[in-house]
């Protein structure tokens, strides 16, 4: 091409230099048929820049730390950056990043009308919330030791009927069949019922007076026991005790018919006290079979862990110790230190029957190791 031959093209087409192997008449061929797609494409620019900017878009209800949770789209393999210019940007809600799309009131993105844009080959969707783990599932492996108080842990010789005698003569007047009256597995208030229920005394004076009779009776109780030389430990126990207490996977409680200020009075000189962290007494229902149910709620309250029936054990002398364990899903674990034999307690069907805890390293293993 000539110098000359220049001025007549657009200015556009003077500035560009002439590619090498083009004659003047294909360059000017070229640049001709280039034009119309030029012009289509500023027109759509400027189109594009006169579009109304998409409503504000409502953030999505998630606990994800996702760009949903803040108010925006997280395709997959994208993250979010946070202080970002997209995201701040979609967080004002200007929407110039995807015109002509909104989001739907169920979550996901849908076409908006009267808009030509094409949709996406692949659909954005919002990033799935992680469930909470479950409290349950963190301490299903602790256990709840629950032990019943005379024949099981120790033995008073006598004291507690003495000191109950006393105070039925002190507040009622005369304490009825006492001598002959079987206090095995009975909580205090039944044996009270019972005793002044067969000496004829109106249920609504008995029930008036019981706690009269019961202040009577811890002060007696506690009169009797005196230094603590009565009271007899069963054997291995207090070793059984200390290493379920040691345990992280244990927690070492009562469950007995006494009231709680008798089952004190008794298990105070032993020492093994501050190792039954919590429990449930007589004073508290004078149904057996209504105790596991406060032991399991106190012991909640206590450490924080929830107790299933299946991981509570419930260990006793009595064959009412087994029915009250089988009665809530316990496991029951019966001992024959108390006053039934071995063979009366295997008649009723523990779980697991042992003839004392003297051997302590296998009377863990076992109680530990799931009484079913």
């Amino acid at each position: 091409m000539q110098r000359g031959d220049r001025r007549a093209l657009p200015r556009a087409a003077r500035d560009r230099r002439e590619p090498r192997g083009l004659g003047g008449g294909a360059l000017l061929h070229a640049r001709a048929l280039d034009r119309p797609r030029r012009h289509r494409l500023r027109a759509r620019r400027r189109a594009r820049g006169r579009r109304a900017p998409a409503a504000p878009r409502p953030p999505v209800a998630c606990r994800s730390r996702s760009r949903v949770a803040r108010g925006t789209w997280s395709r997959p393999g994208e993250r979010a950056r946070e202080g970002s210019t997209e995201t701040r940007s979609r967080q004002r809600g200007n929407g110039r990043s995807a015109p002509g799309w909104s989001r739907a009131a169920s979550g996901q993105r849908t076409h908006a009308a009267g808009s030509s844009s094409t949709p996406p080959a692949r659909a954005c969707r919002p990033v799935a919330c992680q469930p909470r783990p479950s409290c349950r599932g963190r301490n299903a492996s602790v256990r709840l030791f629950l032990f019943d108080v005379d024949g099981t842990l120790v033995s008073a010789r006598g004291a507690g009927r003495l000191a109950l005698a006393h105070a039925l003569a002190v507040t009622y007047g005369t304490a009825g069949t006492i001598e002959g009256y079987d206090f095995r597995g009975k909580t205090d208030p039944r044996i009270v019922l019972d005793l002044m229920t067969g000496a004829g005394i109106p249920r609504e004076a008995i029930d008036a007076r019981l706690p009269a009779c019961f202040d009577a009776y811890v002060g007696e109780l506690e009169r009797l026991l005196g230094d603590g030389a009565r009271v007899q430990l069963m054997p291995g126990v207090a070793d059984l005790v200390r290493a379920l207490a040691a345990r992280g996977d244990a927690l070492v409680g009562l469950l007995t018919g006494n009231i709680e200020a008798g089952a004190r009075a008794k298990l105070r000189p032993t020492g093994l006290l501050p190792l039954f962290r919590v429990g449930a007494y007589g004073s508290d229902d004078a149904d057996r079979r209504r105790l596991p149910p406060i032991a399991r709620a106190r012991a909640r309250a206590a450490s924080g862990h929830t107790f299933a029936p299946e991981r509570v054990v419930i260990i006793g002398d009595t064959p009412l110790d087994v029915d009250c364990a089988r009665a809530c899903g316990a496991v029951a674990v019966a001992v024959a230190t108390g006053q039934h034999r071995a063979v009366e307690l295997a008649a009723h069907a523990p779980d697991l029957l042992f003839e004392d805890f003297a051997d302590v390293a296998r009377a863990v293993a076992r109680l530990t190791g799931g009484g079913r």
